[in-house]
């Protein structure tokens, strides 16, 4: 028992609370097109673990620079004395950040606000050296802490790591062959896909082993592989598998193997089957980028990642705009709220001359005030008196509104159908629109209320979502909220509902935000009220159509998030 505790607080601790050690690091300056060592060792021995930072140095760098130094540095290791490396992948993908800068905790790897943090176990019998190529425009500064450790065994064998990058109208994307003896540790794999569906997360992943023509694995799906099934509800981020970025039609996902490995004796490939699409012409249209990790008994040389750094790069996504509310929305349920102010930076150096720039502002100074720092009144006013549109004032009015009492409340609808909210009894909102998050303010006293909602199915893929801010946290629709098709007498005002009404379950919550068809997102500033609550559905109201009604009870003050936010996302209130 004692065993089983220790294990499942280390998971939870690296999963909740990733940090990079880099106290005593040791700091390198690159010069563009340069590279340099950035750790060597002699053996035998083992790296049992690293954090690693990179820093722009200068004046120079825009946010989509910084963002473009994941993959114009590339992380390479050789072992042995070998000429060729072992690891050759860009900084970004060895770590999960193939689009963006990620904050995320797993058991093996990490990003954090301060740098990138390896768990992966890197035995060498004689030599081992680390280096970093700056393909950037300008001079980086690297630091680096190891974690040295002694030589495990011949059996450990040595880390490998091989990226590879594929386009549309590609074959099947291997994401490792491999000769010699040896075991499949895992991979990160990233997606974009071009054709505005899901279909290309529908290709099987197979698994050859020893030379056998046919799979010694043959999955059911892309995303199945990664614990993620049906395109995923959202982000998550468990130990050993998750899904770090999620857009439509974006995915960012990886799974370590290390504790359930695939042994080989002789050779190993492993590969994602690229779909033809929903009409069976032609296959889907999309990137694939991904890193194997593996471990041989020798040192083996990997294909050297592109050198040609726009190669590297991640792909344009062609919806970002339409699906930046999205984009956002993940971020914070994945509590990464600075990779959200990085984003929006980005947004508005890309397209600040347009109208929904101010609103993605005002909603930025949300996320520092959340964050801690202090907003004062001058900020807002530039809000407030209409220098970033009409629709940033009307938003910035009813936050000044929030912030100026405790006890106040922001009440959010988003509904694919004419919907009502009432609180105890009380209508405060009502809406029609799949794109748009309805809001409103409401004054709630301390104590127990009643969240009671009316929505009618009018279009495909019908749903309800509400969430509600206060100033001590969030309360929103989720796992747990009771609907029904035929409410009883009173049920906007009693506690007291009958076991007629269904308890939602994972199966009611629609994938994603929700998504297609309905991919796009109106922007709004009002932070927390859609990502800590989910849209809900009911089993079979797509047959019947007609009325949904909703119903739960939340208690004033709030304590942060729901509760069912943990089993969605896999992160701790």
């Amino acid at each position: 028992r004692r065993a089983v505790d220790l294990v499942l607080d280390t998971w939870r601790e690296r999963v909740n609370n990733p940090v990079a050690e880099l106290e005593n690091a040791d700091v390198r300056l690159i010069e563009p097109g340069g590279s340099a060592v950035i750790y060597k060792a002699n053996g035998p021995g083992m790296l049992a673990g690293f954090s690693l930072r990179l820093d722009p140095q200068g004046d120079a760098w825009t946010t989509l620079k910084k963002e473009y130094l994941l993959q114009d540095c590339l992380l390479e290791v050789f072992y042995d004395g070998e000429e060729k490396p072992s690891i050759s992948v860009p900084v970004g993908d060895f770590f999960g950040s193939a689009w963006r800068k990620r904050n995320y905790g797993t058991l093996l790897l990490a990003g954090t606000t301060n740098g990138f943090v390896c768990r992966m176990p890197m035995p060498y019998k004689t030599s081992i050296r680390m280096q970093i190529r700056n393909d950037a425009d300008d001079r980086i500064r690297t630091s680096f802490q190891p974690v040295a450790a002694d030589f495990p065994g011949d059996q450990a064998g040595y880390l490998h790591a091989a990226w590879r990058k594929t386009g549309p109208g590609g074959g099947n994307h291997t994401i490792a062959s491999v000769r010699g003896k040896g075991k499949f540790v895992g991979c990160f794999l990233g997606v974009t896909g071009l054709d505005k569906t899901w279909w290309i997360l529908e290709g099987d992943e197979r698994m050859f082993i020893d030379g056998e023509m046919q799979p010694s694995w043959h999955g059911t799906g892309l995303e199945d592989y990664f614990n993620g099934g049906w395109y995923y509800r959202g982000a998550y981020i468990g130990p050993l598998s998750g899904n770090l970025d999620r857009a439509p039609f974006r995915v960012a996902q990886y799974r370590h193997q290390l504790p359930d490995p695939v042994m080989f004796h002789e050779s190993f490939r492993m590969e994602f089957e690229r779909m033809t699409n929903e009409q069976g012409a032609g296959t889907v249209q999309g990137y694939f980028r991904s890193v194997g990790y593996f471990y041989l008994t020798e040192p083996a040389a990997v294909e050297p990642a592109n050198a040609d750094r726009n190669v590297r790069r991640a792909s344009e996504d062609p919806y970002d705009r339409q699906t930046f509310m999205m984009q956002l929305i993940e971020l914070e349920r994945m509590n990464d709220f600075e990779s959200a102010i990085r984003a929006i930076d980005e947004y508005i150096e890309r397209y600040d001359n347009e109208e929904e720039a101010g609103i993605y502002r005002l909603r930025q100074l949300e996320y520092r005030r959340l964050l801690g720092a202090e907003v004062i009144q001058e900020d807002c006013i530039p809000f407030l008196r209409g220098d970033f549109g009409a629709p940033a004032a009307e938003q910035a009015k009813l936050l000044n509104w929030f912030h100026s009492a405790p006890d106040r409340a922001i009440v959010g609808l988003y509904g694919n159908g004419p919907s009502k909210v009432f609180i105890d009894g009380n209508q405060v909102i009502a809406g029609d629109h799949p794109y748009f998050l309805f809001a409103a303010g409401v004054e709630v006293e301390s104590g127990e209320h009643i969240m009671a909602a009316e929505t009618e199915y009018v279009r495909h893929g019908g749903w309800l979502q509400v969430g509600l801010r206060t100033w001590d946290g969030v309360y929103g629709t989720g796992l747990g909220t009771r609907s029904t098709r035929t409410p009883q007498s009173g049920w906007r005002v009693s506690a007291n509902i009958s076991e007629n009404w269904h308890r939602t379950g994972i199966r009611d919550i629609p994938r994603g935000v929700p998504d297609a068809p309905y991919i796009g997102g109106i922007p709004n500033a009002f932070i927390l009220v859609q990502s800590k609550s989910y849209p809900l559905s009911t089993t079979d109201w797509m047959y019947y159509k007609g009325k949904a009604y909703f119903h739960d009870t939340f208690t004033v003050p709030l304590d942060g998030w729901p509760d069912f936010s943990e089993r969605m996302t896999g992160l701790e209130r």
